[in-house]
């Protein structure tokens, strides 16, 4: 009986030292690297495509956001900067026409007052405005030429 019995349970309830299972076992890539914070399936659940199987500690992505977000500011800082630099430099270059535009005048005033009267401006005051308005007609195309 004892024999009926153990053949009966074997069929059941096979018994071996030499067993073997086979699984499929399906590796996980991460799409992002960094520290494990919690696992959320444990061993032998079913798992769907898109499940969160853990998560991430986000502080390293937190600090890089912010990094970029700084240079960001930075560069935008430095455009800024650069708009500025440009609009002084307009500015600079209005200001040597306008200077040079009085100096054109102012000499083409002296040589009428001279002409008319020959008497009311000095020679002197005539020479120095020639080398005046050379220097204003070279300001001017120094800050005009690109």
């Amino acid at each position: 009986m004892l024999t009926g019995l153990y053949l009966v349970a074997d069929r059941q309830t096979p018994f071996t030292t030499q067993a073997r299972v086979h699984a499929f076992v399906v590796p996980i890539a991460p799409q992002v690297s960094g520290n494990v914070i919690s696992v959320e399936v444990k061993n032998n659940d079913q798992v769907t495509a898109g499940q969160v199987l853990i998560r991430i500690d986000p502080t390293d992505y937190e600090i890089a956001v912010a990094t970029a977000e700084a240079a960001l500011q930075v560069t935008q800082q430095s455009i800024d900067a650069g708009v500025a630099g440009v609009e002084a430099a307009e500015a600079n270059v209005e200001a040597a026409r306008a200077s040079m535009w009085r100096s054109e005048q102012d000499a083409v005033r002296m040589r009428r007052i001279r002409d008319e009267d020959p008497g009311a401006i000095s020679q002197r005051r005539l020479t120095r405005q020639k080398p005046a308005l050379r220097r204003q007609i070279a300001a001017c195309c120094c800050h005009c030429q690109p």
